[in-house]
């Protein structure tokens, strides 16, 4: 038996197995189908961002729901907030007030960072300059060995040509 054909068998043992589930009655702790395939309506809206899971009950979904209205409200009044929530609100907006400076170049670090980049720079701009007098250096240089080539080159025409007319 092939790798292709074991494969279409398990594909239809599969199809079988899920067609004789969908013909037999709903036991209880089946769950709905879900309508990625199509069948069934699911008619509760509110679970869209909540896994299937049966186990959610009303009071969870609520508590769900309670605690998300709450980290969305803006925590004005900090009096009424527990201990750890002041701490992290805090916390917060010490960080934002820290990434502004950052960013207006005010902090050390980003003083520390500035002038780094700046040496960075200043060493790239030495780097380009000195690979571009090498390369201007080495056009120089061909051009010298060609003028030396071409000279060698007229001189021994030249003295070929002396010599001929003396033999003759």
């Amino acid at each position: 038996m092939t790798r292709e054909e074991r494969r279409a068998a398990a594909k239809a043992k599969k199809q079988a197995a899920q067609a004789r589930r969908m013909h037999t009655a709903a036991q209880p702790g089946d769950l709905p189908p879900s309508n990625s395939d199509g069948s069934g309506n699911d008619t509760d809206d509110d679970d869209d961002d909540l896994p299937a899971n049966p186990n959610h009950t009303a009071k969870s979904r609520s508590q769900l729901s309670d605690n998300q209205e709450d980290a969305q409200k803006p925590k004005g009044d900090l009096s009424q907030l527990s201990r750890r929530e002041r701490e992290a609100i805090e916390a917060h907006q010490a960080r934002q007030r820290y990434l502004k400076l950052h960013a207006e170049g005010k902090t050390e670090e980003a003083r520390s960072d500035l002038a780094r980049l700046a040496i960075v720079r200043e060493q790239r701009e030495a780097d380009r300059l000195r690979k571009e007098a090498e390369k201007e250096e080495k056009v120089e240089l061909a051009k010298q060995r060609a003028a030396e080539r071409d000279a060698k080159l007229q001189a021994a025409k030249g003295g070929k040509k002396k010599v001929l007319s003396k033999r003759k």
